[in-house]
C-alpha cells in the first residue's frame, strides 16, 4: 500500500516532535536516555537506551502505546510530545511543559486527597465502633471514663479549617459530636446503674 506524500510528511514530523519533545523534557528533568528505557521498561515496554535516543533523533517511530508510556514516563499529558512544530518557541514550549506538570501534580494530590478522604470516613467508623466497644467494657466493670481520655482532638480541626484541607475538619467536627453522644450514653447508663 502506497503511502500519500502529504501523510507521509506528517507522520514524520510527528516523530520527529516526538523526539525532539522527548529530548526537551527528559533534559529538563535532569533524566538520562537509560533512565527513560528503564521507567518504560517498568511500564511494560522493553525499551533500551539506544531505542530511546534514535526516537529522539526521529530514527524510530512510536506506536501509539508507546507514545502513551513515553509520556507517563515522564509525568506529563501525551498531547506534549506532540507540542509545537520544529520551530516552537522555547519559552512556549517550557511554559506548557511547566503547565503539564503543575496539572498532574494538582490530579495527583486530588487523587491522594480523595484517598484520605475514604480513608478518614473509614477509621471514623471503625473509630465510633471501638469507642462503644471499650465505653461498654468499662459500663459493665463499673469503671468510670473521663470524656478526656476519649475525647477527639479538637485542635487538628481547628488547624484544617484554615486549610485547604477544611471539608475534613467538618468530618472530624462531627466525629466528635458522634462520639460525644456515644459518651453521654454512657455516662447516662452510668448514672442510671447507680442510682
Amino acid at each position: 500500500m502506497k503511502v500519500d506524500p502529504v501523510v507521509e510528511q506528517a507522520m514524520g514530523d510527528s516523530e520527529l516532535r516526538i523526539g525532539r519533545n522527548l529530548r526537551r523534557i527528559r533534559e529538563s528533568l535532569d533524566l538520562s536516555q537509560q533512565d527513560i528505557a528503564e521507567r518504560l521498561t517498568k511500564l511494560g515496554h522493553r525499551f533500551h537506551q539506544t531505542q530511546v535516543a534514535k526516537i529522539e533523533r526521529g530514527e524510530r517511530a512510536v506506536r501509539v502505546n508507546e507514545w502513551i508510556a513515553i509520556s507517563e514516563a515522564l509525568g506529563v499529558m501525551p498531547m506534549s510530545l506532540m507540542a509545537g512544530g520544529l520551530g516552537t518557541d522555547d519559552a512556549v514550549f517550557e511554559a506548557r511543559l511547566q503547565f503539564e506538570r503543575m496539572r498532574t501534580n494538582v490530579e495527583a494530590i486530588s487523587q491522594r486527597l480523595y484517598s484520605v478522604g475514604l480513608d478518614l470516613e473509614a477509621a471514623t467508623e471503625f473509630y465510633q465502633q471501638a469507642l462503644q466497644d471499650y465505653l461498654h467494657a468499662a459500663a459493665e466493670a463499673g469503671q468510670e471514663v473521663q470524656w478526656s481520655e476519649v475525647e477527639v482532638g479538637k485542635e487538628w480541626a481547628e488547624r484544617l479549617k484554615n486549610s485547604a484541607a477544611n471539608e475534613y475538619a467538618v468530618d472530624l467536627e462531627e466525629l466528635d459530636g458522634k462520639a460525644k453522644s456515644i459518651f453521654e450514653e454512657y455516662r447516662r447508663g452510668m448514672e442510671s446503674s447507680e442510682g
